[in-house]
């Protein structure tokens, strides 16, 4: 899938997540800013999986939702927040 794909990240078979969040997943959370490149990219894959919600995996819309709100400011914790939603997209890719 292009969306794992083309996050910056090194992705395992064995990267996965059973659900799309954590319970942390509403608390904004204290941390630091990401950098500009980190804050683009957050914001392009946040984007990328909107797309993909509204099309083809309404499962992960409650979580997408949850990180549009953030893409103005992103934080390290809403980058974690992301990270987990692609590991579940990773562990359900056959399944969609």
């Amino acid at each position: 899938m292009r969306l794992l794909n083309d996050f910056p990240s090194h992705w395992r078979t064995t990267d996965i997540a059973n659900t799309p969040a954590a319970n942390n997943l509403f608390y904004k959370g204290i941390g630091k800013k990401l950098d500009n490149v980190k804050s683009e990219q957050f914001h392009t894959t946040v984007a990328k999986a909107l797309f993909v919600a509204k099309r083809a995996r309404p499962d992960i819309l409650p979580t997408v939702s949850v990180l549009t709100t953030r893409v103005r400011n992103p934080n390290v914790s809403d980058r974690n927040k992301l990270i987990r939603l692609l590991k579940y997209i990773n562990a359900t890719r056959g399944e969609y």
